[in-house]
């Protein structure tokens, strides 16, 4: 079974992006029958990047960052935007997850990018710069175009949740592509075979 791992770079509660996240995971797994690992709101949870913390080994959050990360099939990420840019919390992820320097668990990984914000620009200049790092960490950029989602606090609900149809139609439609992304890559592998590769060719 494709497995992705979704993650939110914004702590907020009532985060648009975490409601974005949340929606694609439940298409992911209930319309597309995927796994997936879904991340919001923790990231402060990881200490600052620095060498020597390096040096003394991968922190706990770290550790079980690169591992669900690992052995994820693709990443699925949405950004808010601050000052023009990605938050700092969701850079020092990517920072510790590009380490070490051209053998983090970033390379060759396929990654889908979206942004959401409560402006009319959706946090483009925030996901412009996010996939800017993501090509410096060796990530595989699945989607060309940016998915935005602008105006995002007028596509929840009361619950939080995301129900704006033009926004529900961009994550749904960023999430199909991104299992389908997998799937073709499952496919092209020779050595995969049984209930994976199965589920891999239903997508053809």
């Amino acid at each position: 079974m494709i497995k992705i791992a979704m993650l939110s770079g914004s702590l907020r509660r009532g985060s648009a992006n975490s409601a974005a996240i949340r929606t694609a995971a439940r298409f992911a797994s209930e319309s597309l029958g995927a796994a997936v690992e879904v991340e919001t709101g923790r990231l402060g949870e990881i200490p600052h990047y620095s060498e020597d913390a390096e040096e003394c080994g991968w922190p706990e959050p770290v550790r079980a960052q690169r591992a669900r990360l690992a052995s994820a099939d693709a990443l699925l990420i949405s950004t808010p935007e601050y000052n023009g840019s990605v938050p700092g919390v969701l850079k020092n992820a990517l920072d510790w997850l590009s380490r070490p320097d051209g053998q983090g668990v970033l390379v060759g990984k396929p990654v889908a990018t979206m942004s959401a914000s409560p402006s009319g620009f959706g946090a483009s200049w925030a996901q412009e710069h996010l996939r800017f790092v993501l090509t410096q960490c060796g990530a595989a950029l699945i989607n060309d175009d940016p998915v935005v989602l602008p105006n995002a606090f007028d596509a929840l609900n009361g619950a939080g949740e995301l129900v704006e149809p033009a926004a529900l139609d961009a994550v749904e439609a960023l999430t199909a592509m991104t299992v389908a992304h997998c799937a073709a890559i499952v496919r092209a592998l020779p050595h995969e075979d049984g209930p994976r590769r199965r589920y891999a060719e239903s997508y053809e």
